[in-house]
């Protein structure tokens, strides 16, 4: 048993369908894709500019801090009572002294050197390095604090007393995750000191220890303007990181950026343009289908009706409701070609009729053979004659319906040609000899080949 397929591919509608939804889909996806990567693309972009500009503000901040800290050396060296009390060699007032005035600043260590080069007060953590040597201290410099190392950024000023240098004042910042808090709030972004790659302070949360746990993978320095740019992915959040190595060649500062609400901003907005390009394409299916429909329905059902016209089935008027002018068009001049072949139809069972009727008042048989002498058609006047029904002789041979009397000689022998006329006696269905006079006639047809 033939199963009707689930889907006729050949069929109008469904090509048609198929072929407004793959074009609307292929034009969305031609818009839509180029607008995502677009997007995705300057949105990237826009990013990389903010941590650019990011990483110009800290340049111009590491810049303020050394000059800051250069003047405040400066000043202190010059503060009469910073003199004074170097001269009385009070160590336990001088000490409280530098506190009182380190608290009013930044600065995170203040030390008096001795003009002999040893330390007098110190105010801050402890360092295991000699801060009063001969050599200018001015720069950057990994300090042991305690059992953790530490960046720092020392200034020095000498102290003059008139003509005479009483010593040395040397101020310090320490680039801790304080420090790098501090960053963060002037840059809007985070900060990392690194030395050899390893991280010392960090604003990030968690500190250096997080961000050494994080995954860097590397990203196109022409969409970064950058080539010291990477990706982190940090506990799950991405950042955009920004290397910045000409500060001092002692340590780098990780310039970083999270971007964790750009990401998902950027997913959001791919999410709804495809879900506008789906929904576009589900609209133009749909739309595709409505007018595939609107035109293969109408053509299907004229299809089936035309059908009927190879069962001669002509009397059921062609309406098919169409709002295409072109099926409408069709579907009259179908109309049209029904009703003039319904007429021709009439016509010619009214011939066929007039034709059997005469053919009914004939008394003459009238019998036609095809080229193999087989019986086609039997007229009612021979049905008469022979004493047979035309049923049963359509298709025999006539020697086999016609049998010749009083010999063995075949009927179809003493056929004459045409418009010529001979007698035979032949053996009737009950029995009885009857003579005929047979005339014969050549008839042009498919099937038809001479008739007596």
């Amino acid at each position: 048993m033939n199963r009707r397929p689930i889907v006729d591919w050949r069929s109008l509608t469904v090509q048609m369908v198929l072929s407004l939804t793959a074009l609307v889909l292929l034009t969305a996806a031609a818009v839509g894709l180029p607008a995502i990567i677009l997007i995705q693309s300057q949105a990237e972009r826009q990013t990389w500019e903010q941590v650019n500009k990011g990483v110009q503000a800290t340049q111009a901040l590491y810049q303020a801090m050394q000059n800051n800290i250069s003047d405040l050396a400066t000043l202190t060296a010059q503060r009469p009572t910073l003199k004074r009390l170097l001269n009385e060699g009070e160590a336990a007032t001088l000490t409280d002294y530098l506190r009182t005035l380190r608290m009013g600043t930044d600065l995170d260590l203040l030390q008096i050197c001795a003009s002999d080069g040893r330390p007098v007060a110190t105010d801050g953590p402890s360092v295991e390095t000699d801060l009063c040597g001969p050599a200018s201290i001015t720069g950057y410099y990994l300090l042991a604090t305690g059992d953790t190392e530490q960046m720092w950024f020392m200034a020095r000023n000498v102290i003059i007393d008139g003509e005479r240098a009483l010593g040395q004042v040397v101020s310090g910042i320490a680039l801790d995750d304080e420090f790098a808090r501090q960053m963060r709030k002037q840059t809007g972004l985070e900060h990392t000191i690194l030395v050899n790659g390893e991280p010392l302070a960090s604003s990030i949360a968690g500190g250096a220890t997080s961000y050494s746990t994080g995954v860097q993978r590397p990203v196109d320095a022409s969409l970064a303007g950058n080539t010291n740019a990477a990706e982190l992915d940090l506990d799950g959040r991405p950042y955009y990181v920004s290397l910045m190595t000409d500060i001092d060649p002692a340590f780098t500062d990780a310039v970083a950026l999270d971007v964790t609400d750009m990401v998902s901003a950027e997913r959001r907005l791919v999410a709804l343009l495809s879900f506008s390009i789906l929904l576009v394409t589900l609209f133009g299916s749909l739309l595709g289908s409505y007018l595939a429909r609107r035109v293969g329905t109408p053509l299907s059902r004229l299809a089936k009706s035309a059908q009927l016209f190879t069962t001669g089935r002509l009397d059921q008027s062609l309406y098919v409701e169409a709002k295409v002018r072109e099926v409408s068009q069709l579907t009259q001049a179908l109309e049209n070609a029904r009703i003039s072949l319904q007429q021709s139809m009439t016509e010619l069972r009214q011939a066929k009729l007039w034709t059997d009727n005469l053919l009914e008042a004939i008394n003459e048989g009238i019998i036609t053979l095809d080229k193999s002498g087989n019986i086609t058609f039997f007229s009612p006047g021979a049905e008469r004659i022979m004493g047979l029904r035309q049923e049963e002789v359509l298709d025999r041979h006539c020697d086999e319906v016609f049998r010749v009397a009083d010999t063995d000689e075949r009927f179809s022998r003493n056929l004459p040609p045409p418009d010529r006329q001979v007698k035979s006696a032949v053996v009737l269905a009950d029995g009885r000899v009857a003579t005929l006079s047979i005339t014969g006639a050549h008839l042009d047809g498919p099937r038809l080949s001479r008739r007596e």
